[in-house]
């Protein structure tokens, strides 16, 4: 009889706990107004139109004078939307604001980790409320956006899935976000194309997105799948179709989360001082200079490389490296990262080197480039 008593009082003590830790995570919910960010009352957004189905059946962006393209890439933002993480997060999204500003891109990608379902760093594991925040921010800019998923944005611990998020990015009330789920049963949601016109109606080069954040198995400790044969197909068809429709192989970019194999595999050869690696800029900071990417290789940058059409491809994840190398004619660009939260122990939110973002400009029709597009990255401190 003790016994049993006994079990009845440890079940009721387990439930007490259980109560009261949901309440705390309650409790610990961010307000909106908690999220107050500074964007400029000078800011002038992009002067391009969306296009909502152009001739390949994408959605695309036209310019509507003659000049360059400026695509700016954000990653890893890991806003918390918790009370645990309201300072971090104001400094993230000032962050975000900033390097907007200072860009004044056409398009604008990021390229996933945007929110960080964590309670246990951040109070809450809202990721659908955290999003809100984020497009409402995007949108109040006016100018066109998309993004893709990363490892944390719906990772096992938050209260949504990709699905719930989806539909969010897809309402019609948001104006400037380009996102859409993407075809089915090719992997992962969120794999869309972004084509780009000049002023003149001809066509400029397109943006794949891709969604790459998944886990091989349940947990980040599983490590990462690549991009799969079936978002590969996917990808070659669409190049294919428009190389039809333009009589030429077009010019064409591509965005995701995690580094694919390759950037490991020309990082360890360029280290080597292989010269089949070209140096532009950065390095690979990461712990060990870590490299984050999946164990296999899948088959997209053989086939890219293959088609001729894809010249760089840019990717986040890893917050402390921020190089850009060219491997088989195809530039590999990790960008900086906005992140306040993630990397605790290493004490990301005291560190400013790795803040920042990547630009990449696309020749215009008046355009004095030499070459066909050039990548930069902007440091936060050095527009602060």
């Amino acid at each position: 009889m003790k016994t049993k008593s006994k079990k009845i009082i440890s079940y009721l003590l387990i439930m007490l706990l259980i109560a009261a830790m949901a309440m705390i995570f309650a409790a610990c919910k961010a307000n909106n107004e908690d999220y107050s960010y500074m964007i400029s009352n000078e800011f002038t957004p992009a002067n391009v139109s969306i296009i909502n189905n152009d001739k390949y059946d994408n959605i695309a962006i036209k310019l509507n004078e003659n000049r360059d393209v400026k695509v700016l890439q954000l990653s890893d933002i890991h806003l918390g939307n918790g009370a645990m993480s309201v300072k971090k997060d104001r400094k993230a999204m000032n962050a975000v604001c900033k390097l907007i500003e200072d860009a004044k891109p056409d398009l604008i990608i990021l390229t996933g980790d945007i929110v960080y379902p964590n309670s246990a760093f951040t109070g809450s594991s809202d990721n659908l409320s955290a999003l809100k925040i984020i497009i409402n921010m995007m949108e109040k800019y006016r100018t066109p956006w998309t993004m893709c998923f990363g490892n944390h944005d719906a990772e096992y611990m938050a209260d949504y899935g990709k699905s719930a998020l989806c539909d969010l990015l897809e309402d019609e009330k948001y104006s400037y976000c380009l996102f859409k789920r993407g075809p089915d049963n090719i992997g992962g949601m969120g794999n869309q194309v972004i084509n780009i016109y000049n002023a003149d109606d001809t066509f400029n080069s397109s943006i794949f997105v891709f969604d790459n954040g998944e886990y091989a198995g349940a947990t980040q400790s599983s490590g990462y799948n690549p991009i799969s044969n079936e978002q590969t197909d996917w990808y070659k068809s669409e190049i294919e179709k428009m190389n039809a429709g333009e009589g030429k192989t077009i010019l064409s970019f591509a965005y995701f989360h995690v580094p694919l194999k390759e950037y490991k595999i020309a990082w360890d050869l360029y280290r080597d001082g292989n010269n089949a690696v070209k140096y532009v800029y950065g390095w690979a900071n990461e712990n060990g200079e870590n490299i984050s990417s999946p164990s296999e290789r899948g088959k997209f940058f053989d086939t890219a490389v293959e088609l001729g059409s894809t010249k760089a491809m840019f990717c986040g994840h890893n917050h402390l490296n921020d190089f850009s190398i060219e491997y088989q004619g195809v530039r590999l660009t990790f960008t900086k990262s906005i992140d306040y939260i993630a990397y605790f122990l290493q004490g990301i939110a005291n560190k400013t080197e790795q803040r920042g973002s990547t630009t990449l400009i696309i020749k215009g029709l008046d355009s004095s480039m030499t070459s066909d597009f050039d990548i930069y990255n902007t440091k936060l401190t050095d527009i602060e």
